[in-house]
């Protein structure tokens, strides 16, 4: 019998299944391509490369589900890096994020060839491609949000009650990662309020929910854990009790950058930066997105995505942090859900004589898009940071204090000394805030530098050397600040190799 022949006699699961895996195995490849192989990218992604790996604390707010499950995944995969481990997680979740994108699709009733060419599109727009294949925290978001709409719609489209709890207990599990799950919950109001909201007053279903609210917010007594322990490594964020805790989850740091903008900055900056940068993503695809807005039924589920969609670009569009793209990924999600919806509109609106194999080359946009896009996205020969710094390392060797240049490599002799335990190996530390006379104090008078990330003061007695990054490197302008600070406090620099100085004390 010819394979055409037994694809006949598949069953519909068996045949889902197939397409899920065609998805994973597609998008996986490319994302596998182009995948970042090391140290390097940003700061951030550096800090979440080992982080997770030594259970420490990265910044507010602490995202211990993250740290958990990153600690778990460097334990058990057995292949890479530390650095290509995290890598790789995200690009794992990322899969997660577009098989539950594209069960989503297929119970709203869209063909399984459009909710494939739909979620296939997504998985390669620039910024969720760029997040897929880097150490951070945007695709597990992702994934968590996305499972959580498709099980909700599950359940308003005639599910039974564990769809609801499923989703409820999920939705309660994502605000250890991410706190912006909170941009979900007008959305969710309207669609069980819409549906049935009587559920929620039934016993079992109020007991479940309360069950998996508490257990979530466990979660973050990772933080207070990783605090007490003296033999944490990395602690960014010290949490040592309830009142910093609630600080530390309301994200205190960041709400001055909140809700900042005038209506004439939305309307001249905001918004067309973010029309910009939807059509960076999707292109005169945004058209078809639109049509799939109009056509989506049922309205109670169209009017959830729609205010989940709403929700999270109007806060984003009023967040004032530099990296802001990221946090639209969300609302592009929802657009592909869109999308898919508005490729099978068309197609049913199609004359029934056009030859059935003319649509099924519509899988070939995607790739088409990819082949555009992967010289600006890919990270696969991005390795020009973790062959600076290792050769600084090198240089180095051991016994030593690197005063650092700036943020970005401070998370990169980190990865190293902290997440490959060179600290300890090597007796390397690494001095990440600049205090000019702290440092004159240790060079001259034995004073131990404190304030590591590890709470534990520096051995006196080492040398101490400062680096200065290439030209166009971001930390470049910082580190030549630092350079005049250090020669203005009277501390002499001599070099020792190339950009690599020895800092010196005043006296003789």
């Amino acid at each position: 019998m010819s394979l055409q022949g037994k694809a006949r006699f598949l069953s519909a699961p068996q045949k889902e299944a197939l397409w899920i895996l065609g998805i994973v195995l597609t998008v996986g490849s490319v994302y596998l391509y182009t995948l970042l192989p090391g140290v390097g990218y940003s700061g951030d992604s550096a800090k979440f490369q080992f982080v997770g790996a030594v259970l420490g604390t990265p910044h507010a707010t602490g995202y211990p589900l993250y740290m958990m499950l990153g600690y778990l995944f460097a334990k058990v995969f057995p292949l890479g890096t530390l650095a290509y481990k995290a890598n790789l997680l995200s690009a794992l979740a990322s899969l997660g994020c577009l098989v539950a994108i594209y069960s989503l699709c297929r119970g709203l009733r869209v063909s399984r060839l459009n909710a494939a060419a739909a979620v296939i599109i997504f998985a390669i727009t620039p910024l969720y491609w760029g997040q897929s294949i880097v150490a951070e925290v945007y695709t597990l978001h992702a994934m968590l949000m996305a499972i959580v709409m498709l099980l909700l719609t599950r359940w308003s489209m005639g599910g039974s009650d564990r769809w609801l709890l499923f989703g409820l207990g999920i939705y309660a599990l994502s605000f250890g990662h991410h706190m912006s799950s909170i941009l979900l919950l007008p959305a969710m109001v309207w669609l069980i309020g819409s549906t049935n909201w009587r559920v929620i007053l039934r016993p079992r279903v109020m007991g479940l929910t309360l069950l998996s609210i508490t257990l979530s917010a466990l979660q973050y007594a990772y933080l207070l854990w990783r605090y007490y322990d003296p033999n944490t490594r990395y602690l960014e964020v010290a949490v040592p009790d309830l009142d910093m805790l609630i600080w530390t989850l309301r994200g205190a740091t960041f709400q001055q950058r909140m809700f900042g903008f005038s209506l004439a900055e939305l309307l001249h900056d905001r918004i067309p930066m973010f029309a910009g940068l939807a059509i960076a993503q999707y292109g005169l695809l945004l058209l078809l997105i639109a049509y799939g807005v109009w056509r989506l039924r049922p309205l109670r589920i169209n009017l959830f995505l729609l205010l989940y969609l709403a929700t999270n670009t109007i806060w984003s569009l009023n967040y004032n942090i530099f990296d802001i793209d990221v946090y639209f990924i969300p609302g592009f999600l929802v657009m592909a859900v869109y999308l898919a919806v508005g490729l099978n509109a068309i197609q049913a609106s199609l004359p029934a004589q056009l030859p059935k194999a003319v649509w099924p080359l519509l899988l070939l946009l995607p790739l088409i898009l990819a082949s555009g896009r992967i010289d600006e996205v890919s990270q696969r020969n991005n390795t020009g940071v973790q062959v600076e710094v290792e050769s600084v390392l090198e240089t180095i060797d051991a016994d030593a204090v690197i005063v650092s240049p700036g943020y970005n490599f401070s998370e990169y002799f980190w990865y190293y000394l902290i997440g490959l335990d060179l600290q300890r190996t090597h007796n390397l530390y690494l001095r990440h805030q600049l205090n000019v006379d702290s440092i004159r104090a240790y060079i001259e008078d034995d004073v131990p530098l404190d304030r590591m990330p590890d709470r534990k003061p520096v051995p006196p007695g080492l040398s101490v050397y400062f680096f200065l990054p290439a030209l166009n490197d971001p930390d470049r302008a910082e580190a030549e600040r630092r350079i005049d600070l250090l020669e203005q406090g009277g501390l002499l620099l001599e070099p020792h190799e190339d950009r690599v100085y020895m800092v010196h004390g005043s006296q003789p």
